[in-house]
């Protein structure tokens, strides 16, 4: 395999196949420095997932261990003390207030990267806490949260990003984001949410 179809073949793969194909991945040298030849690649998440992952395989955000270590242990350090209280414990809850506190591009990305990536291994809480995030700060890249929204099929998602989350981050970056995803779903002969679609056109008013 070249490793160029090795990228590819890890790219399309996605939860325990992920994992499992970007252990073998990250071993090998000639792999990981390609992934520095695609952070430009034309298509906005592959370009994400390339720089993402060339991150992750250079051990160069120590906050990936971080999150990774809260995503585990540490969303469960106030389970006690809050079961006390009127609100109960929400994980989701608990993983956007972690979000907030660090007001971190990597960690918010290497999220984005983990939801996309592992969407049936990734508990819907781990979404739930990113979308409560993102209701109140920019997601830094639009087009690979559409992407992720858009295999997630969910009509309150859907409204949700066309109402809160979209609303906050670069508007010509997500009406190019919007339009390049909804060109892909006609490429892919699936329906594009109509929510987005009244979002998008919105925007191309205002440009």
């Amino acid at each position: 395999m070249t490793v160029d179809e090795r990228f590819e073949h890890l790219i399309a793969s996605r939860d325990d196949e992920f994992e499992s194909q970007r252990k073998v991945y990250f071993a090998d040298r000639e792999s990981v420095a390609y992934l520095a030849e695609r952070v430009d690649d034309p298509d906005p998440v592959t370009a994400f997932v390339a720089r993402e992952l060339h991150v992750w395989a250079t051990g160069n955000s120590p906050e990936i261990g971080d999150l990774d270590g809260f995503l585990v242990s540490g969303v469960s350090e106030r389970k006690q003390e809050l079961e006390r209280t009127a609100a109960g414990w929400q994980p989701a809850r608990e993983l956007s207030r972690y979000l907030a506190l660090r007001n971190n591009r990597q960690l918010n990305d290497y999220l984005l990267l983990r939801l996309l990536m592992t969407p049936k291994s990734s508990p819907t809480w781990m979404y739930g806490g990113a979308l409560s995030y993102f209701a109140n700060h920019p997601v830094g890249e639009p087009a690979v949260w559409i992407r992720k929204a858009l295999e997630f099929k969910d009509d309150a998602v859907f409204d949700h990003l066309a109402n809160l989350s979209l609303r906050l981050t670069d508007k010509p970056a997500t009406l190019r984001a919007l339009s390049l995803e909804r060109a892909r779903c006609a490429r892919l002969k699936q329906p594009f949410p109509p929510q987005l679609e009244a979002l998008r056109k919105e925007l191309l008013g205002r440009h």
